[in-house]
């Protein structure tokens, strides 16, 4: 097989991907896979919108400019020009949906019903060779894969003879999209294949797929993992076999020969039924291009720019086309009967592979669903804005699905799971449950969340050097350090929004956000891209100043267009009101300046830090931490913690990252 992978591998958009094919010897498929799948991507014109990452945008200072242009920060037209002309491109690439013909009905057979993939997990298939499959019997259809596990019902498969081939036509007459069975992803694949010469090889290997999934601790050997009956239904893992027992089974492979692998159905197998029919395995940070054949990542996100986009415009510009095309996107996407989101997750993320029917999704879901956050704060933008066409009876329809996704988040076993994991899961989930109780009129239930979060899991995620330890023992760590940046952000702006100052709330070892950005755009990126930072690098410049001018030249250095980027207009120290700059008489973010507190009490959020001033008393000392490393309350009850679909990481794992110093090399 080939391995894909997406040099951009942020929140499953392809706009800028690179995508590079190298050889790998985990699916035993020829190279048309990835050629297919590439073809495919660019015949079928596939929508990937090259957004911002998620964020909350002051409402409040986006109607200060669109009252007085003249009061906003200097050099921020450039940025809002951009943002206006993103409105303009991005309306005709929608409206969006999660339902129409491009997908794949969900377990459920309910196309209003979110479905993704586990964007890390790639087919693991071992069919027999020719000579296997004769000496078992040659095509005797009981040694196929049974209809039982065809639990992904694709649209466009047909079972012929025991065999899967594809169904070249729909047998049925063309109905309404949202009324009949969404056509299979496969068929386009193939077709598209086929419009390129591509041809069709065998799939030949040396053993049966079997039931299990491999699952990853990081920085050691893989384990084999089953999933576990007696945890939550978000399908967690736990480790079932050692090293020897691998082994074992590896020799049982190489001496039954006659029941260690299935023949091969077809030599026109549909790439849908490796799906079912193959064990999947994960590669961090390696994404599986099929992900992105599944409409519903893609729409979220685009309907989620698109709203944020289009509402600034309208309140910048008083056009109300904007309004208009805002109010279509949020409605064709969650409230219109025919093509919108039903407000769950229940399909999120699912780990293809071999399993019953009804297989649910996994707690990594519920981090597609995060375009919900700048949905959210669109509509407040348009309500500020005197929006005629945001009504009331729209306002408490898209309140009624917020409320019920709200009440998904935290009583679903998935959602229950996703709000223990100690990572940027926990992180991107609190940014979406604070924000749907702020839109439903909770205010003392938004700041509870927020609250809860950084008196709780916040306090583990970052150490005295400003290491993300949890993100830093990922395969890609300068991806997951700013992603999980973004998500720290977006919470203390939406805290800022709530009147609750979270920037100066501080980690058991000291750090504030400020901290981390500094540790990441400070240590040896290694190869990898640094450009997701930028965005964060504007927002702590402003929220904490930047006396010296540090992160105006990390701007400079990295993008020297950057004052004409959306989020250099939307992160200045006037959209702040709690931040440290703002409980300043003068902003140090502008140069110069004393560090003069306003006299305001701090907040619950944490205690009062001083621009600039970044970690404090657990900071570094001579380079060594002052507060001794202990082990994260994650590991309170348990030696490992799952932080993706099969990943786990143990507390000794993760203490070099703790007690690590501050690095000495400039990104």
């Amino acid at each position: 097989m080939l391995l894909l992978e997406a040099l951009d591998t942020s929140a499953l958009q392809v706009s800028s991907s690179i995508v590079v094919c190298r050889a790998s010897r985990m699916v035993p498929m020829s190279s048309w896979y990835c050629v297919v799948i590439v073809l495919w991507l660019l015949v079928n014109n596939t929508s990937f919108v090259s957004g911002d990452g998620s964020d909350w945008v002051s409402v409040g200072y986006i109607v200060q400019v669109a009252r007085q242009p003249e009061s906003s920060s200097q050099g921020t037209e450039k940025g809002l020009q951009t943002i206006i002309r993103g409105a303009d491109r991005l309306v005709g690439k929608g409206p969006w949906s999660i339902t129409n013909e491009e997908s794949v009905l969900p377990p459920s057979k309910n196309p209003h019903d979110y479905l993704s993939w586990a964007p890390y997990h790639w087919p693991d298939c071992r069919w027999c060779s020719v000579k296997a499959k004769a000496e078992m019997g040659g095509d005797d259809p009981s040694n196929q894969p049974v209809d039982d596990k065809q639990w992904f019902a694709p649209a466009g498969d047909a079972r012929v003879d025991g065999h899967t081939k594809v169904s070249r036509r729909s047998p049925r007459p063309r109905r309404a999209a949202h009324r009949r069975p969404m056509v299979n992803v496969s068929q386009r694949l193939q077709n598209s294949r086929r419009k390129a010469g591509v041809r069709r090889r065998d799939f030949t290997a040396e053993s049966k797929p079997t039931a299990t999934v491999e699952s990853t601790f990081l920085s050691v050997n893989p384990v084999q993992q089953t999933v576990t009956a007696s945890q939550s239904g978000a399908g967690r893992l736990s480790p079932t076999a050692s090293a020897a027992s691998q082994a074992h089974a590896e020799a049982v492979t190489k001496t039954t020969k006659a029941t260690t692998c299935t023949p091969s159905p077809t030599t026109s197998m549909a790439p849908s039924a490796t799906w079912t029919s193959c064990p999947y395995v994960g590669r961090d940070g390696k994404v599986n291009p099929d992900v992105r054949t599944l409409n519903g990542p893609s729409a979220i996100n685009n309907v989620g720019q698109y709203s944020i986009y289009g509402s600034i415009a309208f309140a910048t510009k008083r056009t109300t086309k904007y309004s208009q095309d805002v109010v279509n996107a949020i409605d064709y996407f969650f409230l219109n009967p025919d093509t919108k989101m039903n407000p769950n997750v229940n399909y999120g993320q699912i780990v293809r592979g071999e399993g019953p029917k009804g297989k649910k999704g996994t707690f990594t879901g519920v981090l597609d669903i995060r375009g919900v956050v700048k949905v959210i704060n669109s509509i407040f933008i348009l309500k500020s804005g005197g929006s005629a066409d945001w009504t009331n009876t729209r306002d408490q329809g898209m309140r009624d699905w917020i409320l019920e996704y709200s009440t998904w988040l935290q009583e679903s076993d998935i959602g229950k799971v996703t709000a223990t994991r100690p990572n940027n899961h926990v992180s991107f989930y609190v940014a979406q449950l604070a924000a749907s109780k702020y839109y439903a009129g909770d205010k003392p239930g938004a700041v509870f969340v927020l609250q809860s979060f950084f008196k709780k899991e916040f306090r583990d995620q970052i150490a005295a050097s400003g290491e993300q330890p949890f993100e830093g023992v990922r395969a890609k760590p300068v991806h997951y350090r700013s992603f999980n940046l973004e998500a720290l952000i977006m919470n203390a702006k939406l805290g800022d929004a709530l009147g609750v100052d979270f920037w100066t709330a501080k980690s058991k070892y000291g750090a504030t956000i400020q901290t981390a950005l500094d540790y990441a755009i400070t240590v040896d990126p290694k190869g990898e891209d640094v450009g997701n930072l930028l965005p964060h690098v504007a927002a702590v410049a402003a929220a904490y100043g930047d006396p010296v001018g540090k992160y105006k030249g990390f701007l400079s250095k990295h993008l020297s267009t950057y004052e004409s980027k959306p989020f250099w207009f939307y992160n200045q120290p006037g959209a702040l009101t709690k931040s440290p700059t703002a409980k300043t008489k003068r902003s140090i973010y502008l140069g110069g300046g004393e560090d003069d507190d306003d006299g305001s009490e701090p907040d619950d959020g944490g205690t009062i830090t001083k621009p600039g001033e970044g970690a404090s008393d657990g900071g570094p000392v001579n380079g060594a931490p002052k507060i001794p490393f202990t082990c994260p309350d994650a590991f309170e009850d348990t030696t490992k913690v799952e932080i993706d679909n099969g990943i786990f990481v143990t507390c000794e794992q993760l203490r070099p990252l703790y007690e690590a110093e501050v690095p000495g090399v400039v990104a």
